[in-house]
């Protein structure tokens, strides 16, 4: 929300495709056109990333018509291509690795 006002949405569901049985996804990526290609997609894909993780997910699944490389810039990808009356589409998947901040980091050379 930008000044009270709703600039970008995303959900996480359960179901999206009939044709493909893999559970949940993420779904509803908008962005209001004049906030695009400032990083607000991004912000919400990775909030509901992490809703996903404290709700115990360990993979995500979108599809997506036309962003494929933007979803492939952010860690997902391509599952498989699937027909749909309205045209092709990508669906990808994402692993959820569990968050990190309370691990050690991995041991390695210093330099």
């Amino acid at each position: 929300m930008v000044d009270g006002q709703v600039i970008g949405t995303v959900a996480l569901k359960e179901k999206e495709l009939d044709q493909f049985t893999g559970s949940p996804w993420l779904a509803g990526l908008f962005v209001v056109p004049q906030y695009r290609n400032a990083g607000v997609g991004a912000q919400l894909l990775r909030a509901a990333e992490n809703k996903a993780r404290a709700l115990g997910l360990r993979k995500l699944y979108l599809y997506t018509p036309r962003s494929r490389r933007y979803y492939d810039t952010l860690g997902w990808r391509l599952q498989q291509e699937v027909d749909l009356a309205s045209g092709s589409v990508a669906v990808m998947e994402k692993i959820l690795v569990p968050h990190s901040l309370f691990q050690q980091p991995p041991q390695g050379r210093r330099g």
